[in-house]
């Protein structure tokens, strides 16, 4: 029987498990590197999605601005413990996604027209798909 917590969690866990695996002690530099490549890939994308909402939100003059907070975030979450980084990307990702949720209600209408309108012209180019078949007979084109 296993009692107790691990001490080890996250990437920790991960490097010893591909460590213990066939791969030996490549796998933790292929963790390693896996890691970073995400991490790099993520930070990059999130700056440029907050970078162009900013941009559509009050035009680009405060873009700067939150280049060097984006930036300067970067920089601290690097140093602080993950609880509190992960906490407060929750949080932010919650700030984004209510007011999308919001417009999403406020457009079901056309939203709905413009899914019945794509399964039609849909099931007009592949007559044989069984999706297709599922909507029209349910009723829903």
């Amino acid at each position: 029987n296993v009692v107790g917590k691990s001490l080890m969690h996250s990437a920790p866990l991960t490097t010893i498990a591909f460590e213990r695996s066939i791969l030996g002690k490549m796998g933790r530099y292929i963790v390693s590197i896996g890691i970073l490549l995400f991490a790099f890939s993520t930070a990059i994308s999130w700056a440029y999605y907050g970078d162009r909402a900013l941009t559509y939100l009050v035009g680009p003059k405060y873009v700067i601005y939150y280049r060097v907070v984006y930036v300067a975030a970067f920089f601290i979450a690097s140093f602080t413990d993950t609880t509190i980084v992960w906490s407060l990307s929750y949080i932010t990702i919650a700030f984004m996604t209510v007011p999308n949720l919001i417009g999403l209600w406020i457009l079901r209408k056309e939203i709905k027209s413009s899914i019945a309108e794509y399964w039609a012209d849909f099931s007009v180019k592949y007559p044989e798909d069984r999706m297709s078949k599922k909507y029209r007979k349910k009723g829903r084109l």
